[in-house]
């Protein structure tokens, strides 16, 4: 089990264009498929958040392609399974839980600014100690295992928090992404 925090995880361009497409897909959401927490996610982990909207970048789309390169050249070789645009809601959290389906995952976080005070902080336990991590644009939070892990709810206040959730399968890529 383990966490690593990276800072500036997504080159410039790939973040310039990432956060491009995440503004048009939010406001065309009415006219795309969008998901969101309260049909996709267990009742014990919505609890009583608000609601966070969910889409799933098509694999077949350039950014997915971008992405992947990204990480690729940090050294994280996992294989993808999907990357999904979290919009979290004022009022939306996530409560305890772990993601087990996954031996890894990453969290990205895309807002250019995030108050302390507007919540949505990032929370794990290790050795039954709670850490907190507060989002930083374009700062990457990596768990390998079944680590414990939560965010704290968002305020009234606060903006749309935005999100990059990528789910990676177990296997290896056995070859070099171009």
């Amino acid at each position: 089990m383990n966490i690593e925090v990276i800072k500036n995880i997504l080159d410039n361009k790939t973040i310039k264009d990432l956060t491009s497409h995440m503004d048009k897909v939010y406001q065309n959401r009415e006219d795309l498929v969008f998901n969101n927490n309260l049909s996709l996610w267990n009742q014990d982990i919505i609890e009583y958040s608000n609601e966070v909207l969910i889409y799933n970048l098509d694999t077949r789309n350039k950014l997915f392609s971008s992405i992947s390169k990204d990480l690729f050249k940090l050294n994280i070789n996992k294989s993808i399974k999907s990357i999904l645009y979290y919009y979290w809601l004022p009022g939306s959290y996530i409560p305890w839980h772990t993601d087990k389906h996954y031996s890894y995952t990453l969290t990205i976080y895309l807002n250019d600014i995030w108050d302390l005070q507007w919540g949505g902080l990032f929370q794990y336990c290790l050795n039954d100690c709670v850490n907190s991590i507060t989002p930083v644009h374009n700062l990457g939070i990596l768990q390998q295992g079944d680590i414990n892990h939560s965010t704290t709810i968002t305020t009234k206040a606060s903006p749309i928090r935005r999100t990059l959730q990528i789910f990676f399968s177990d296997k290896d890529l056995n070859y070099e992404i171009i």
